[in-house]
């Protein structure tokens, strides 16, 4: 079970060093030690001719994956949501919040799945008698904008903060002038934040034994209220 991979490597680090050349290190080491069956952790849009130099690098560690005869179960994950999870997390402080500025006005669609669904899944994949040789979109069964799923949130802290919509063009600018200039923010986390890259569960869905959990479910259940009240029974 591979999970390891960075959409903003460390300083030094490549996207390619990050997500390919270590999974190429992992599927030599698995071979080695008798592996028959490998589950690797992805992104939705992956594709070997893809302009996004993050997509790409993860498409070459799929292949690299496939082509050492595995029994191979591939799951595509967009945002995780789950408890203290970063995207949690940066969503309920944003949620929070009078004034929230987002690209194109949040405009992008985004298909947030469960931490608990991710996890389910990789068990299953783990254990099921025969592992599906695929390639396996594992995203929400919520397709929805970012300002709608914020929205959804701040109800949760009964709030409804304004959003300034941030022009694509500058924000692009400066995603470029900050991959020349060594920046985190670059043109491959532009295009991978800000442009959609759906995915299709429909075979997902038929193949794994449990339902994919709502947006609207997963948010009651991760509601700063709804954490601290998990907190508070735990201690008691």
């Amino acid at each position: 079970m591979h999970l390891a991979g960075a959409l903003q490597p460390r300083r030094g680090e490549r996207l390619h060093d990050a997500n390919t050349r270590i999974t190429r290190s992992v599927v030599s080491a698995a071979k080695s030690a008798g592996v028959s069956r490998f589950v690797y952790l992805s992104a939705p849009g992956a594709e070997l001719n893809s302009p996004n130099e993050y997509l790409r690098s993860k498409a070459l560690a799929e292949s690299a994956i496939r082509r050492a005869g595995f029994e191979t179960v591939v799951f595509r994950v967009p945002m995780v949501l789950g408890a203290d999870t970063p995207s949690t997390r940066t969503l309920f402080h944003l949620a929070g919040k009078r004034m929230v500025p987002l690209v194109r006005g949040g405009r992008v669609r985004i298909q947030p799945v469960a931490l608990a669904d991710v996890t389910r899944a990789i068990q299953w994949a783990l254990a099921v008698e025969t592992a599906p040789v695929h390639v396996l979109d594992l995203v929400g069964p919520d397709t929805l904008t970012y300002v709608e799923l914020l929205s959804r949130a701040a109800a949760r802290l009964d709030r409804r903060p304004l959003v300034v919509g941030v022009p694509g063009w500058l924000a692009e600018a400066t995603a470029v002038m900050g991959g020349r200039l060594g920046w985190g923010w670059n043109r491959t986390l532009f295009d991978t934040l800000f442009n959609e890259h759906l995915g299709d569960a429909t075979e997902t869905r038929e193949l794994l034994p449990f339902p994919l959990t709502p947006v609207d479910e997963l948010l009651d259940a991760l509601s700063p209220q709804a954490q601290s009240q998990a907190t508070h029974g735990q201690g008691t």
